[in-house]
């Protein structure tokens, strides 16, 4: 049997929703299949899409919320715990999630994340912005042992600066998947 990465900062790019879901939802799967403690940071379309995923796979969304197994949380909601007069705030980021992860890792088990506050972010042209979030991300790693999959929608980069910008986002991940 296969041992599960259980560390790691990795970046999937698509270009329809359907994709995200699926790539998201797989991701997430192979997650609670191995034992991990899982979060969603996503938006409410796609935290509907990716509870649809498991259930073709048998899984129950809701029992597993009810035993901390997954955990999804409203993208746009905890943006709003880290972000100041529209800065992202160091400290809150690092209070906010850091706890997240102690909470989720308290199971004992390891924890795997699947995020797009990032790809909110970077919609909204805000793409200085995502990057600096990946780089809290890579600090809080550092600190505390977790799998992240980070998503962007192909769209927001659609010219050639932006390209360029997506060549940065892939640098401070450790894989492309």
């Amino acid at each position: 049997m296969k041992t599960p990465q259980t560390a790691g900062h990795l970046v999937t790019f698509y270009d329809a929703d359907e994709h995200l879901v699926a790539t998201a939802g797989e991701y997430l799967r192979e997650g609670l299949d191995s034992g991990c403690t899982c979060i969603a940071v996503v938006t409410p379309a796609h935290r509907a899409g990716i509870a649809g995923h498991l259930a073709n796979f048998g899984l129950n969304s809701a029992t597993l919320e009810s035993s901390y197994q997954y955990i999804p949380l409203d993208a746009r909601t905890m943006l709003a715990n880290f972000m100041i007069e529209g800065q992202l705030d160091q400290r809150r980021f690092h209070e906010t999630i850091g706890m997240l992860m102690r909470q989720a890792a308290a199971r004992g088990q390891p924890v795997r994340i699947y995020g797009e506050i990032v790809a909110m972010l970077a919609a909204e042209n805000s793409l200085e912005a995502s990057l600096e979030l990946e780089e809290l991300w890579n600090e809080l790693s550092r600190q505390q042992t977790f799998l992240l999959l980070c998503g962007y929608p192909n769209a927001v980069f659609n010219s050639d600066a932006k390209r360029a910008e997506r060549r940065h986002i892939c640098a401070v991940h450790s894989r492309v998947c």
